[in-house]
């Protein structure tokens, strides 16, 4: 610290109407600054684009009208700019450059990407009309879900596009990834699909509410053609649950055995288990002469028996009762 090295580099605020050249020699004009922030919107003078950057880093901000991801992704809006540093648009623009890049990225190797024949409509070259659509979509809910191309590509070759694109929960798109038009469309002659197909009817069971009538639809066709019905898919879904109670069940089980066993070694003059025993949880109500008293844990239900106990000795003996030999 005392050489300075990790200090903090001090932020300079640009002047309003300062005129300022960055990395590609695009010159612009700072406008205003928004909301006192380190963010600017500026002005290309030779395009006239109005974006807002960064202004803590001048040299790095290029005029994103023109195509700057791969040749191909430009960021262009028509009237007021949109402020893609804000949260929300950073993600979908996260999701529209890998989009961009999976597409038009130039690979030097010699293997064949999968992605070769797959594009990008030229109506999503540019990032606010992606925008847009994104915000329609239930991806808003839910910011893992996935953009999916495969559902509705058309037999000529995967695209992305409105028409072709939804957001998907993980677990489905991943049952979705690598299969052809052929496997989606005429299921019920495609092995893999008829082994996905129960699988993908029960992530249907529990994300149907939150997905789309169209992407409802299309997976529903799907799992019929495979033999699947609602009523199978929810006994699935049934069954896959309680198989998973199950194996928790038995999971808890294994530990209340270990725990025993322990307890056992440790527990020789009972101090151990008084310790443990406002961690075991327990619940219920006991009624104890007249009164009811709430029971939360193994501790109160201890405390509860010693009182029945000693109720129990204190109490006058019937006379006339022979003890036990």
């Amino acid at each position: 610290m005392e050489n300075g090295t990790n200090k903090p580099k001090t932020f300079k605020p640009l002047e309003i109407g300062q005129i300022l050249t960055n990395k590609r020699g695009e010159e612009y004009r700072i406008v205003s600054r928004y909301n006192d922030t380190t963010y600017y919107l500026v002005e290309y003078l030779e395009t006239g684009n109005l974006q807002y950057i960064n202004g803590r880093q001048p040299p790095l901000a290029i005029d994103k009208s023109k195509p700057f991801l791969h040749g191909v992704g430009y960021f262009k809006c028509e009237g007021e700019p949109l402020f893609y540093f804000e949260s929300r648009v950073k993600t979908f623009y996260q999701v529209w450059t890998n989009m961009i890049v999976r597409c038009y990225k130039k690979d030097d190797s010699k293997q064949l990407s999968p992605w070769r024949d797959v594009e990008v409509c030229k109506e999503w070259h540019n990032f606010t009309n992606f925008y847009k659509w994104a915000i329609t979509q239930s991806f808003v809910q839910n910011q893992r879900w996935m953009l999916d191309k495969d559902l509705f590509s058309p037999e000529s070759g995967k695209i992305y596009s409105p028409e072709t694109c939804c957001f998907l929960p993980n677990q489905i798109n991943a049952q979705l990834s690598g299969l052809t038009y052929q496997d989606i469309n005429n299921p019920e002659s495609s092995e893999r699909m008829k082994q996905l197909a129960e699988y993908t009817s029960t992530l249907l069971i529990k994300y149907e509410s939150k997905l789309s009538e169209r992407v409802v639809k299309k997976l529903w066709g799907i799992c019929n053609a495979c033999g699947i019905d609602r009523e199978k898919a929810h006994l699935m879904a049934r069954n896959s649950q309680m198989a998973d109670q199950l194996l928790k069940m038995e999971d808890e089980i294994k530990h209340l055995r270990k725990f025993k066993a322990e307890t056992e070694q440790k527990d020789i003059d009972g101090k151990y288990l008084q310790e443990q025993l406002p961690l075991m949880p327990t619940h219920g109500f006991v009624q104890h002469q007249g009164k009811i008293y709430r029971i939360d844990t193994a501790k109160d239900l201890y405390n509860m028996l010693m009182m029945v106990k000693n109720d129990m000795l204190a109490a006058p003996r019937p006379q006339n009762v022979k003890p036990k030999s």
